[in-house]
């Protein structure tokens, strides 16, 4: 049974973490020329030990008003390659899984280099772990931006916009960064691809 509409404390999130009541969730991305899987996205989902469910609009809310949030960020990323070393371990194929990682990150010293480390740590590949931004973390930090997704294609990362075109889309930022992947907002599908920004997006991506 879900959770009322509480919203819950930095704390408490902590402290569910801490009791492993934050799990990965899986939700499977498909190619659609193919309809086989392709990669996957990692969620956090909070899971009492009673078996009721915390939204994430619940607790997610209060952890992104700081860099507190990079503590569940981090998290997520040591469960996503604990749980592909497993797959690895067992002979089973593995595939990409994109991690969401929130704009305090962007002043995150060594941020693509512990990155790095985790995933060595776990003998794994560089490129099973996609690190996923949304566009709004992108705003007033082009140049930091940048940067960083140039650290990650250095250490052999792919990295993904999401949400593009739910705030200031700005296609020259699309073609400085080279994003690996672009998921778009459906408010920028709504005139089925009508104006000039979207016809431009939709002739430019994959060149």
């Amino acid at each position: 049974m879900t959770q009322m509409s509480r919203q819950y404390l930095t704390g408490d999130v902590l402290a569910a973490m801490e009791r492993r009541e934050i799990k990965v969730c899986y939700q499977p991305k498909y190619d659609a020329t193919t309809n086989r899987l392709k990669s996957a996205e990692a969620l956090a989902r909070w899971v009492r030990k009673d078996g009721s469910v915390v939204l994430p609009e619940q607790f997610l809310t209060s952890m992104e008003q700081s860099d507190v949030i990079t503590v569940l960020d981090w998290f997520m990323v040591e469960q996503v390659c604990a749980f592909l070393e497993r797959l690895k371990a067992e002979g089973i194929r593995l595939r990409p899984v994109s991690v969401n990682f929130s704009r305090w990150h962007l002043h995150e010293e060594d941020m693509a280099q512990r990155l790095a480390d985790i995933v060595d740590s776990h003998h794994l590949e560089h490129s099973l772990i996609v690190v996923e931004i949304t566009e709004s973390a992108m705003i007033n930090e082009e140049d930091r931006m940048r940067e960083m997704v140039a650290e990650l294609h250095g250490h052999g990362f792919e990295f993904s916009i999401d949400d593009f075109g739910s705030g200031l889309s700005s296609l020259s930022m699309v073609a400085d960064t080279l994003p690996d992947e672009i998921k778009i907002d459906r408010s920028l599908l709504r005139k089925n691809c009508e104006d000039v920004l979207v016809i431009s997006l939709c002739n430019n991506i994959g060149e």
